[in-house]
């Protein structure tokens, strides 16, 4: 069954934009698998069911700050 999914990603040639790729999909893998068919140059930061795209930014900052601790 697909479900609202989001892909955060960035461009190799814009590593500063982070960009979101919404889409119906499977499950993370199929998400992170639609995000790279449609930007072959992107690389995927987070993948996260829901459209929250706002939410998801913020989670992922958090994620990656805590972990730089």
């Amino acid at each position: 069954m697909l479900k609202s999914h989001l892909a955060l990603y960035v461009e190799r040639d814009y590593p500063l934009e982070v960009m979101a790729f919404l889409c119906q999909a499977e499950d993370t893998d199929h998400v992170e698998e639609q995000c790279l068919d449609a930007y072959p140059s992107a690389d995927v930061l987070w993948v996260e069911e829901g459209m929250d795209v706002d939410g998801a930014v913020q989670r992922y900052w958090n994620t990656t700050s805590a972990e730089n601790q």
